[in-house]
């Protein structure tokens, strides 16, 4: 049961996540300014030097300069979809394994693109990899679902749906 109640925390936060997202200001200029400051070791944002100089990820880094920031309007749709993609299907428990490697992966990013920028970066991210993780092999996270009541009704989609 207390899988159940993990897994509608983790679609919580995911909901929580997407909600100061769903505005054209987050796609056309907001997403590209936190890529900004991710990938330049945000020195005008640490007026303490608190941060180090430059990413820990540099190769990461690479990657955000030279994919995504040139393409940051698809790829701040991508956030907005997956966000909102992970937050439903562990929320309501509608496709829970997808939205268990939806929620790993987008954390994953996420902590390589800002988990250098404070340790309370890395450990949330780190903790919603390792909470995805238990959802996604876990099938009492499956429980009081609507994958639960799918499986019941078409018991060739069990295996996919529950782990059974």
């Amino acid at each position: 049961m207390w899988l159940v109640a993990l897994r509608t925390i983790v679609g919580l936060t995911w909901f929580y996540s997407v909600s100061n997202k769903l505005s054209a200001d987050f796609i056309d200029r907001r997403i590209l300014e936190l890529l900004t400051v991710y990938t330049s070791g945000a020195p005008s944002l640490d007026p303490c030097e608190c941060f180090p100089p430059t990413p820990f990820f540099s190769w990461y880094a690479g990657f955000l300069e030279n994919v995504v920031i040139p393409n940051h309007r698809i790829f701040g749709w991508l956030v907005l979809f997956g966000e909102i993609s992970a937050a439903i299907f562990l929320l309501f428990g509608l496709f829970t394994n997808i939205g268990a490697v939806i929620s790993i992966f987008m954390n994953l990013h996420y902590y390589l693109a800002v988990g250098w920028l404070s340790s309370s970066n890395a450990t949330l991210n780190l903790l919603l990899i390792a909470l995805g993780t238990i959802i996604l092999l876990s099938r009492e996270a499956k429980s009081f679902s609507l994958d639960e009541r799918f499986s019941s009704k078409f018991p060739w989609v069990k295996r996919w749906l529950v782990g059974e």
